[in-house]
């Protein structure tokens, strides 16, 4: 499947992990077409990702669940605090299935185990949640105005 042709390219995509080696691994797994196209972002705490993501906004936020300053879903739910709607992958150590349920649960868009991916799963995952995100966006109200009829105004 070529995601660079599909409505669900991110513009953007903020990388949330506190290992150097993990970070460089999953921005070599962003596909190369995508390059130019899709501004990868950086942090490697959540203090550090909440700045990055409250100031610029990203379409789509790779995290890992266990960072210095953070442990679990606590990362999750602070990111969705700060930039509501946004699509959200978490990578995680963990395998078990128990952990994927419960982060998707609470909002996030994927899952994937650090462990067991590729570079096509991973490109899948963002696509898949930024199109998700999207869709899950709730459209604007329009609430029509009352009506207001002779016999209802006082005078």
């Amino acid at each position: 499947m070529d995601n660079t042709q599909n409505g669900s390219l991110p513009q953007s995509v903020l990388i949330v992990e506190d290992s150097p080696l993990h970070a460089r691994i999953l921005q070599s797994l962003i596909p190369g077409e995508w390059e130019g196209e899709v501004e990868l972002l950086g942090a490697n705490t959540l203090e550090s990702a909440l700045e990055v993501a409250s100031r610029r906004g990203p379409d789509c936020i790779i995290l890992d669940l266990i960072l210095p300053d953070a442990d679990g879903t606590v990362s999750l739910e602070a990111l969705q605090s700060v930039v509501p709607g946004v699509a959200i992958v978490v990578v995680s150590a963990s395998r078990d299935p128990k952990v994927a349920m419960q982060v998707i649960a609470q909002g996030a868009h994927e899952f994937l185990s650090k462990w067991d991916f590729s570079s096509d799963e991973l490109t899948t995952a963002i696509t898949l949640a930024v199109a998700r995100s999207q869709v899950a966006k709730p459209a604007p109200q329009v609430i029509p105005a009352p009506q207001v009829t002779p016999a209802a105004v006082d005078v």
